[in-house]
């Protein structure tokens, strides 16, 4: 039997979870925020996540969208027999933070506070690399650009909002920004110079192979090989379970 669906269901749906998404965070990414503002020990870091926090606040209380300057909305349907909605850049870069989070601790070297806003802010360029729904195509600064170069600029235009910003950190901001991607060929203008820009590749990296092996073997019901695959370059296959 073929299910029909209301076209106007689906555009009052949307706009419902627009509504609630530009008013107030999921409970894991609220409690995120306020753990980082806890544990926050540069003044002007605790004081950037404390006004967050409070427009997280008068978000919520007022109905006041969050933020107002990260670009139009882009969603995207898979409707079919089976409807299956996967994460978007929201939750990967909260799966980058994690990431990052464990590599502070295990690795001293590394400065937690500019790991975590390189974390937050890597792909910050993509909400005006792609166009508005319902085209979700490149912009013309997409094509021209590039998330990491619009990233880059959105941050500068950030840092100059806030006085006294120190410059040095925010170039090693900016570098980590750049480097993410790792190596030259892959769309990084610059490769890591700084240990924080190689810890957020790499994190960047194992979010982004782990989610696509997730993905390819959510409807393999066994251990059997799958074929070459040109992303991981090798034959692929499930773990066995139950040894």
């Amino acid at each position: 039997m073929v299910r029909k669906i209301d076209v106007a269901d689906i555009t009052r749906n949307i706009k419902e979870m627009c509504i609630e998404a530009n008013h107030f965070l999921s409970g894991d990414m609220a409690a995120a925020m306020e753990e980082a503002a806890q544990v926050e020990k540069a003044p002007l870091g605790r004081q950037i996540l404390c006004q967050l926090q409070d427009n997280l606040k008068i978000a919520g209380e007022d109905m006041i969208p969050i933020c107002q300057d990260t670009g139009m909305a882009v969603i995207f349907l898979e409707i079919g027999q089976d409807v299956h909605f996967v994460g978007g850049l929201l939750e990967h870069t909260l799966s980058v933070c994690k990431l990052c989070g464990y590599y502070v601790k295990a690795y001293p070297i590394l400065n937690r506070d500019l790991l975590c806003a390189a974390a937050i802010c890597h792909d910050i360029g993509k909400v005006r690399e792609l166009s508005a729904f319902p085209e979700n195509d490149y912009t013309d600064d997409g094509q021209l650009l590039g998330h990491i170069v619009i990233g880059v600029e959105m941050v500068s235009d950030a840092v100059r909002s806030i006085p006294d910003f120190p410059e040095r950190l925010a170039s090693e901001l900016k570098h980590c920004i750049v480097a993410h991607h790792g190596e030259l060929e892959y769309g990084s203008p610059k490769k890591p110079a700084l240990a924080e820009a190689l810890a957020l590749n790499f994190a960047d990296c194992a979010d982004a192979k782990m989610q696509t092996l997730t993905e390819i073997f959510k409807d393999k019901n066994s251990n059997d090989w799958l074929g070459y695959n040109r992303l991981f370059e090798s034959n692929l296959r499930k773990t066995t379970m139950g040894i």
